[in-house]
């Protein structure tokens, strides 16, 4: 199991895949978020949690992201201009509140929140019109 990606793997510019669950990550190189070219990310079953993650993570250019049984507690505000983004999967973390704007995303399709501790009152009021 892996436990610490080398921070060289940000110069790979022409990634588009990237798959690294089932390990025990729990933080990210700097310059994770740089990838020109990612399509798919997956970093399930990880140790990962908003502190683990790169200021600029958010920003990159993913078709797909799953970030499903970590321990995140929140997501950025800036995870809504993701605007290729078409399936996130967060479900099985500690999320109890949604970030302003999280309706917002132009291409999503599917919204995995499962096993979180959200409730209604956790969902920006624009919600349901993703």
């Amino acid at each position: 199991m892996i436990e610490e990606l080398p921070s060289s793997i940000s110069s790979l510019s022409k990634l588009r895949i990237l798959n690294v669950g089932m390990n025990r990550l729990s933080v990210l190189p700097r310059g994770f978020g740089s990838f020109k070219s990612l399509e798919i990310l997956d970093l399930t079953y990880n140790n990962l949690n908003e502190r683990s993650l790169p200021g600029n993570f958010f920003f990159i250019g993913a078709h797909v992201m799953a970030r499903t049984d970590n321990m995140i507690e929140e997501l950025p505000s800036s995870i809504s201009s993701l605007s290729k983004l078409r399936i996130l999967n967060v479900g099985m973390n500690r999320l109890s509140v949604l970030p302003r704007g999280f309706g917002s995303f132009k291409s999503l399709e599917i919204l995995d929140l499962t096993y979180n501790n959200l409730n209604e009152r956790s969902l920006p009021g624009n919600f349901f019109f993703i």
